[in-house]
């Protein structure tokens, strides 16, 4: 009997720790009964589970047995952000902790029902795990909008590829899918106002866009270029247009970096827009007009007074004018203006054409040269070869490059300069600068061009004369010997002559001009910005 009741009561002891043993059990929270993770943001209404694997779970044990508890209490901490962590075991109970992120990115905790305070001494998992993604939102992609003014238009957005570097320092990929972004109206909007404002709103503006517009009737290049996403550009011209929109962010200082593209239609019905190079212009200078949003220049009428003849010349979609002056444009203010004849839209500009200084050369040159250059038959020559040489032009330029010096050398002559031969005043001015070199020195084509004239002429000795298109020719007198002929297509920088002195000259030099038809021009500008003189040609024609 007494034996009995010690077996009853052992087996009773026996019962009663392994009950203890496995109430202990389902209230521990290890990684071994780790079920699943609840991470919440916000109000911490909204279940966020997330699945863990033996990584995860190590980290998340780490950091939550990493604690010191600390004297502060809450409302010290300067918190920028809280979550609601739940853990649920295999027994379905639940632990819940209040993590909390301060300025500094510490991390803290309580637990459950507590109200004391832990910071956390290994926040690894809290730093790298995807429910707390939130602390990451300012990394992440930017949503976008694109709008018309105040209106937002549909587009169509390629696959983004991202990256962002989380608080343990590395570096994690993030992927959105291309998306259609819809609004309610099916029409292509129109752009009809030059003050219309085309962009793309986004928190974060990226470090370069990149854009390109393609018309959608042939699909060819309108524009290609770095642009300002906030105001796009509008093509020269009118028609439906694929904007094509390659957007790139990086910036390491704030860790992310990435990429997308956009793409969407706009049509371009613009009112007609007439450009000025200049509006202020000295003598020798060509001032440049230039046409967009044109669609029959036919209907365009040209009131001005600068010129005898104005005439457009069409480059792709739009149209470019232009005003010679030189050393007898009158010193005055001129008006010019454009007006539609079909929408009776009138566009004014005012043109003002100031003066330089030219200067006098005093020349002394052999009687028996000038007897037999500056003769009846060179004046003749000049008036019936050289000269209807330079009326008819190409339509469209040759050049697509900068204009080039044609030969090294000093400046013996400049531009305008009225002369005095061998003490007897001349009625004319010099229509170019005059280039001092050695006899035999290459003579360069200043750009790419149609040789017009090649031949050796009394009063100008061996000339060449290149029509570059547009009404713009080059000029290259008293040549030593010829390198070219009638009718070449000369490039820039290819050799057309050696210098000399042929015709009427006083020793071996080029003669270099330039000009639009038959009037003369600045070489200065079309070379280097500013007329060449005396004072500057040392820095200039190097």
């Amino acid at each position: 009997m007494k034996k009995s009741r010690i077996v009853l009561s052992i087996a009773l002891i026996l019962i009663i720790c392994l009950g203890a043993f496995y109430i202990y059990k389902i209230n521990v929270f290890e990684s071994s009964n780790l079920k699943s993770v609840d991470i919440r943001t916000g109000n911490f209404e909204t279940p966020n589970v997330f699945e863990t694997d033996t990584k995860t779970t190590t980290m998340l044990f780490n950091s939550i047995t990493s604690l010191d508890e600390t004297e502060l209490i809450i409302n010290d901490l300067d918190i920028r952000m809280k979550f609601q962590m739940i853990l649920l075991n295999n027994w379905n109970l639940v632990r819940t902790y209040h993590v909390y992120f301060d300025e500094s990115n510490e991390v803290f905790l309580t637990i459950d029902n507590s109200k004391t305070l832990y910071r956390v001494t290994d926040p690894t998992f809290f730093y790298s795990y995807d429910g707390f993604d939130a602390l990451y939102d300012a990394q992440l992609p930017p949503e976008m909008t694109i709008t018309l003014n105040q209106s937002e238009l549909s587009f169509e957005q390629n696959e983004i590829n991202w990256k962002y570097k989380k608080l343990n320092d590395d570096w994690y990929n993030y992927h959105i899918d291309a998306k259609s972004v819809s609004v309610e109206s099916t029409e292509i909007p129109t752009v009809t106002s030059n003050d219309d404002i085309l962009g793309v709103n986004l928190p974060k503006l990226p470090n370069e866009a990149q854009l390109r517009i393609l018309d959608t009737t042939d699909n060819s290049l309108a524009f290609e270029g770095v642009v300002n996403v906030r105001q796009l550009p509008f093509p020269d011209y009118d028609g439906t247009f694929k904007y094509e929109l390659k957007l790139d962010w990086e910036n390491a200082s704030q860790g992310f970096s990435g990429d997308t593209a956009v793409s969407f239609n706009v049509s371009i019905d613009l009112p007609d827009v007439f450009t000025v190079s200049k509006e202020i212009v000295k003598q020798g200078d060509l001032l440049v007009v230039t046409a967009y949003h044109v669609n029959d220049i036919d209907k365009i009428i040209v009131d001005q007074n600068l010129m005898e003849k104005f005439t457009w010349f069409k480059t792709g979609h739009i149209y470019r004018g232009y005003f010679p002056t030189n050393y007898n444009t009158k010193l005055m203010k001129y008006k010019v203006s454009f007006t539609n004849t079909e929408s009776e839209e009138v566009t004014s500009v005012e043109i003002e054409v100031v003066g330089r200084d030219f200067v006098v050369q005093n020349l002394t040159v052999d009687p028996n040269v000038q007897t037999s250059t500056q003769s009846d038959a060179g004046y003749k020559e000049y008036r019936e070869i050289f000269n209807p040489s330079r009326d008819v032009s190409a339509p469209e330029r040759y050049y697509s490059e900068p204009f080039i010096l044609p030969t090294l050398g000093r400046l013996n002559a400049e531009f305008g300069e009225t002369r005095s031969i061998n003490g007897v005043p001349t009625q004319y001015r010099h229509g170019g600068i005059d280039i001092g070199a050695a006899r035999g020195s290459d003579v360069l084509a200043t750009n790419t061009g149609k040789v017009v004239l090649a031949q050796l002429l009394i009063l100008t000795g061996n000339t060449v004369i290149i029509d570059h298109g547009e009404g713009l020719f080059s000029i290259y007198e008293h040549l030593d010997s010829l390198s070219t002929t009638q009718g070449e297509i000369v490039e820039r920088g290819q050799v057309i002559g050696q210098v000399g002195s042929t015709g009427f000259s006083t020793g071996p030099h080029l003669h270099f001009s330039m000009s639009y038809y038959r009037t003369e021009l600045e070489p200065g500008y079309f070379l280097y910005g500013e007329p060449i003189t005396k004072e500057n040609y040392t820095t200039l024609m190097k």
